[in-house]
């Protein structure tokens, strides 16, 4: 003999709230696409600031775009078998850090008055 079990019997599941990991992951894919697609603003500022030509900036764009797509298998790789916080740890340690002559466009500064 098999029993019914009436609507009122039935007992649903408590409802999983996913929502504030839908949103984290919106606002970082968000952050992180408006960064690599606006990095073309930027590039008459910089091809006026420093000095270089138009394709140099491009061409220097263009190579960290690919760097940074063709990188990322093997860091998700690595973030599989160390962990996220030890593969974040390995990607900021490799990551160089800029000289001076970069960050002042290649251009001596003089801080001192006229004598």
């Amino acid at each position: 003999m098999t029993t019914t079990l009436r609507a009122s019997q039935h007992r649903a599941a408590a409802p999983v709230r996913y929502w504030p990991l839908v949103a984290a992951a919106t606002v970082m894919l968000l952050v992180t696409m408006g960064i690599r697609q606006s990095l073309g603003l930027f590039v008459q500022p910089l091809a006026h600031d420093t000095g270089l030509a138009i394709q140099t900036i491009s061409f220097a764009l263009a190579v960290g775009q690919f760097v940074w797509g063709a990188v990322q298998p093997a860091f998700g790789a690595l973030a599989d078998s160390k962990g996220s916080g030890r593969a974040a740890a390995i990607a900021l340690d490799s990551t160089p850090a800029p000289s001076d002559s970069v960050v002042q466009g290649g251009a001596s500064s003089s801080t001192g008055g006229s004598a």
